[in-house]
């Protein structure tokens, strides 16, 4: 775990937006005359007893920038959890990033969403 003094927040909104726009725009980078479909995030309870980091891993080897993207988005949830405790907190920073971008905040909202479905631990749990 990271020490409080060593959190820095604003850091944290940087790194989700570059991540979250990069997975954005990586998703619906033309291939071939066909636009890439998102693949549906995976929940850990949808393909059994694998853990979220299994599942990352997978999404890397079949899509390796987009799976690695999500990792990170991941990484970047699991860091302002582990520094504030409240998936309340997370939903302010990830709204705070999509509303820097308003033709992308749906979209901003639903990729860093799915990336932190169930993190955060007791009765405060993220569900994406």
């Amino acid at each position: 775990m990271t020490k409080a003094e060593d959190f820095d927040m604003a850091a944290a909104k940087n790194a989700l937006e570059v991540l979250v726009l990069a997975y954005e725009e990586e998703c619906w980078k033309p291939t071939k005359g066909t636009m890439i479909t998102p693949t549906p995030f995976r929940a850990a309870k949808d393909i059994g007893i694998k853990s979220p980091k299994q599942i990352y891993r997978e999404d890397i080897i079949e899509r390796p920038i987009i799976g690695a993207l999500r990792l990170a988005i991941r990484e970047v949830g699991e860091y302002l959890w582990q520094n504030t405790k409240s998936t309340r907190a997370m939903l302010d920073v990830l709204e705070e990033v999509a509303s820097r971008h308003p033709d992308k905040e749906s979209c901003i909202l639903g990729i860093a969403d799915g990336a932190w479905d169930g993190l955060g631990e007791g009765g405060d749990i993220w569900c994406g």
